[in-house]
């Protein structure tokens, strides 16, 4: 908390709200926010935010400049302050502590409302602060009376015909400031969904000398010193976007701009809210301190309980579920699951009244409620059938469905009741969320309503797996308080797709891991016996099991295990030797998923020496196909394990304590070493 003599000099001000080492206070005109790491004050004497200080105070460095600030908020098409006779007008400014829950971690919010009377356009800001972290968040939301003033056509000539507006005007930014002297974009970073059709999840783009516009999730800026500003948009993918602009972040003349409404300017509509994305800058002193402050506000920011963390199968891996589907299959399905280690099983699609997924995404059918019927003719109209089973093999049940993209999902209430029915009725906790595609505010409304309102009703319990693969959808840091991510559809059955391989596998883990929190994906493991080898031929590509299944495994230990196959088909001997990880990643993943996971030693390419670390006190090494059998990673990110020994857990090498990191050893290619800390 503050102290009294800091209080006294502060008499002007008025707390609205306390939490922890987290104050807000305002003076009638500048809003504070601030903990014990970061500061930042908004100036509203023009009516319109203007950010005229972000500092790190236990660093006592100023992040922004007061001069000309300018406003740090604008939409499309909706005239900005300042020009003609429009001024913001400040309304009212509030604040409140958020307690902690199943969606987030304790924190403080303030609300500010902005009207422009010229235009009859209301905004409201609502500012984000965590305690211990150096981050403050924005996001906002717009009401108008009036439609943006621009051109909007995808033909180049219409187009054109906006550019005699500032590029302010033409995009709207949620968030920015100007950046003090020194500072200068390095690079933005833009994580890649659609996975089926994309093997690269995350573009690395350096900034060129002089670029203005940037693409992605994250910026960095950053000053020679070292010391930078993270900005990181809770949004969609970029090229998932509904945006006008056809970039994310600006930064011109050191001003800052974070775009992240992801609304279209056609889309405002009387009487209708659109709110956006939310922005959040972090500011560090340095690389290692940015991803490191990067993952303590992912933390709280998105949370996740033990019990979402499980060993699941979904037997849609296998290519034949389709065909195989019915009662008794499921009978031997559930059982061979426990044989394999999982702990919990998904029916995919097929199990209901409908035909399919194909019907909703390829065939554009209205789906009624009676299309998620249990089947008749393959499962008897109930579930009753297998839950003797699941109980006696200790393997719990979840189920895959498709809410109803192609109405932007109108129907939201029906769907929340059939989910929660079936949860009440099958105990069903986990439901795949499939076949998403977030094409309006509206439908992003829709969806979001769905999944908080089902996890408000069953106090968190049930728990979403969010279909990344395809469509336009969340992401990876947008509506993850609901659920995980599953993440791929990579088969080794068909003749089709980019096909599964372990080096693609380890190489998307590894990428996502520099930037979010792998607790939060769902990692494939298919079984070598559903090999089609002529597909691996055809495209150039090793066979995959040139690397054992216990490397396919090992993969997914430092994420949720994902069996992508159909246990009852797969040899005992397959089986058999995945086990064993499963059953350790069950009694360990407190402590693998405890930590916080950061990508070590050189990136997955075929032929490195690569790895995870954990800061709750493992590590894994991969040595790829062409990699040398030994090599160093530095663990800056766990300066903890300095000097300590790692004890061997699975897999063969070794592991030496050197300064800055460790020595590893792995004399067998392709194997994979898991170490725990010794204490």
């Amino acid at each position: 908390m503050f102290d009294s003599t800091k209080k006294e000099q502060m008499m002007s001000e008025k707390i609205l709200a306390e939490l922890m080492d987290a104050v807000i206070r305002f003076d009638g005109r500048r809003l504070v926010l601030e903990n014990s790491l970061v500061s930042r004050t908004v100036d509203f004497f023009k009516g319109c935010p203007e950010t005229v200080s972000f500092r790190r105070t236990d660093l006592d460095l100023e992040f922004a400049d007061p001069e000309e600030p300018g406003s740090d908020l604008s939409f499309a098409g909706i005239t900005p302050p300042g020009a003609y006779d429009v001024v913001f007008q400040r309304q009212e400014v509030t604040a409140k502590c958020v307690p902690a829950g199943w969606a987030e971690a304790a924190h403080l919010e303030a609300e500010v409302t902005l009207f422009e009377p010229v235009q009859q356009v209301r905004f409201r800001l609502t500012y984000f602060l965590y305690p211990g972290v150096p981050a403050v968040g924005v996001r906002a939301a717009i009401l108008s009376r009036v439609m943006p003033n621009l051109y909007w056509s995808y033909r180049d000539e219409m187009r054109a015909a906006n550019d005699f507006l500032p590029v302010e005007q033409r995009s709207g930014a949620v968030d920015g400031f100007r950046l003090a002297p020194g500072f200068a974009p390095e690079r933005s970073l833009e994580p890649v969904a659609r996975t089926d059709v994309h093997d690269d999840l995350l573009l690395d783009h350096p900034a060129l000398p002089g670029e203005e516009f940037f693409r992605g999730n994250l910026l960095w800026c950053r000053k020679e010193t070292g010391a930078g500003v993270l900005v990181l948009q809770e949004s969609s993918p970029s090229s998932e976007r509904r945006d006008w602009a056809e970039f994310d972040f600006e930064v011109r003349d050191r001003r800052l701009r974070s775009c992240v409404w992801n609304a279209a300017p056609w889309e405002l509509s009387p009487g209708v809210e659109i709110e956006s994305g939310r922005s959040v800058t972090i500011l560090a002193a340095d690389e290692v301190e940015r991803d490191c402050r990067l993952k303590a506000y992912l933390r709280g920011r998105f949370p996740t309980a033990p019990e979402t963390h499980v060993a699941m199968v979904n037997p849609w891996g296998c290519g034949r579920f389709r065909e195989l589907v019915g009662e008794e299959f499921l009978r031997r399905e559930i059982a061979a699951a426990a044989v394999c280690g999982a702990e919990c099983y998904q029916i995919d699609d097929t199990w209901q009244q409908g035909e399919g997924l194909g019907r909703l995404i390829n065939v554009n059918e209205h789906l009624t409620p009676a299309f998620w019927k249990i089947s008749e003719e393959r499962l008897h109209g109930t579930f009753a059938g297998l839950l003797p089973v699941a109980e006696q093999s200790g393997v719990e049940l979840a189920l895959w469905c498709a809410p109803s993209s192609n109405v932007e999902f109108r129907d939201w209430e029906e769907f929340r009741e059939f989910l929660l029915d079936f949860h009440r009725r099958w105990n069903f906790r986990f439901f795949k969320i499939d076949g998403v595609k977030i094409r309006t505010c509206e439908a992003e409304r829709n969806l979001e309503a769905l999944l908080r309102s089902v996890r408000e009703a069953t106090g968190g319990r049930v728990y979403f797996n969010l279909d990344t693969t395809a469509g336009q959808r969340p992401g990876y840091f947008r509506m993850v308080e609901y659920g995980n991510i599953f993440l791929e559809n990579r088969y080794v059955c068909h003749e089709w797709g980019l096909g599964y391989h372990p080096e693609k596998t380890l190489r998307s883990l590894w990428q996502l891991a520099r930037v979010m929190r792998p607790q939060l994906l769902q990692v494939e493991i298919p079984s070598p016996s559903d090999i089609r080898r002529s597909f691996y031929e055809k495209k150039g590509m090793p066979q995959p099991d040139l690397y054992p299944v216990e490397y396919w495994a090992a993969i997914a230990l430092f994420a949720n295990p994902l069996l992508w196959f159909a246990p009852s088909t797969v040899p005992e001997e397959i089986c058999g030797r995945i086990r064993p990880l499963l059953e350790l990643w069950r009694r360990h993943r407190d402590t693998i998923l405890g930590g916080e996971i950061y990508p070590v030693g050189a990136a997955p390419d075929g032929k490195a020496l690569t790895g995870l670390v954990s800061t709750g006190g493992w590590l894994i090494a991969f040595r790829e196909l062409g990699a040398p059998e030994a090599g160093e990673f530095a663990l800056t990110h766990f300066p903890e394990a300095e000097g300590r020994r790692w004890r061997l857990a699975a897999g063969e090498g070794s592991a030496e304590p050197v300064p800055g990191g460790v020595s590893l050893r792995l004399p067998e290619f392709p194997r994979f070493a898991l170490f725990q800390l010794e204490v």
